[in-house]
């Protein structure tokens, strides 16, 4: 039906707007209702607050969610910002773990049997979060989160050549 296929598209359209309220107005409220904090302008006084002489919009959320919320709201925005985490790294594990054993393990050991595949695969999994858990130090080092966006984005492009 041609105007359900019309009312899908506008659906989408209007879904395209979503990250506009979910993700920059709340920035924006915070830079208005925290000047001092969030929307520090002295390089020093930003390193005093956040530890970034570049800003202290990596406080933003925080700040809104701290003085904001009331307790019970605080703990479930809790839970949610985990769970959206721990999703997040399920699947990035898991697409990982799946491109490994079937692209790469595969070539290597045609014969391999379901059991062998499910071993590496969860082998290669516990692999991913050592390396995730020694690239922690290496992402602090980063005090501006422009200088790691740069660098994320500088290794993308160099994948993609």
């Amino acid at each position: 039906n041609m105007s359900h296929a019309k009312a899908g598209c506008v659906m989408a359209s209007y879904l395209k707007f979503l990250p506009l309220f979910l993700l920059v107005l709340p920035g924006m409220a915070a830079r208005v209702l925290y000047r001092n904090e969030v929307g520090c302008s002295d390089p020093d006084q930003c390193m005093r607050i956040c530890g970034s002489a570049s800003g202290c919009t990596n406080i933003a959320y925080v700040k809104l969610v701290l003085d904001l919320m009331p307790t019970g709201a605080r703990g479930m925005m809790l839970a949610v910002m985990m769970a959206a985490l721990m999703s997040s790294l399920t699947s990035i594990f898991n697409s990982s773990s799946t491109i490994f054993t079937m692209d790469v393990w595969k070539r290597f050991r045609n014969n391999s049997s379901d059991t062998e595949l499910l071993v590496v695969g969860r082998s290669f999994v516990i692999v991913l979060v050592g390396v995730s858990i020694a690239w922690i130090p290496i992402i602090t080092k980063f005090n501006s989160s422009q200088l790691l966006f740069t660098f994320k984005q500088s290794q993308t492009s160099s994948l993609l050549k």
